[in-house]
């Protein structure tokens, strides 16, 4: 699958496509996420919690497979 070419990057529209069309997507993972304000390395990142290590509820849905 081509994401960019010279004429169009195709990133935004596929990030937008589940909102409209829920059934694109096939997987995904339910992690905890916040976005990172004082790490000196992660500033302004968002930062999963992978190993659930801070106990707060999993209210992100990271898509990991979607079908085009």
């Amino acid at each position: 699958m081509i994401l960019q070419t010279d004429e169009a990057c195709l990133c935004d529209p596929i990030a937008v496509a589940p909102i409209f069309s829920p059934e694109l997507v096939s997987a995904y993972y339910e992690v905890a996420a916040e976005v990172e304000i004082t790490g000196p390395r992660t500033s302004g990142c968002i930062v999963f919690d992978w190993f659930e290590t801070t106990n707060k509820k999993r209210r992100v849905k990271l898509i990991s497979k979607i079908n085009l």
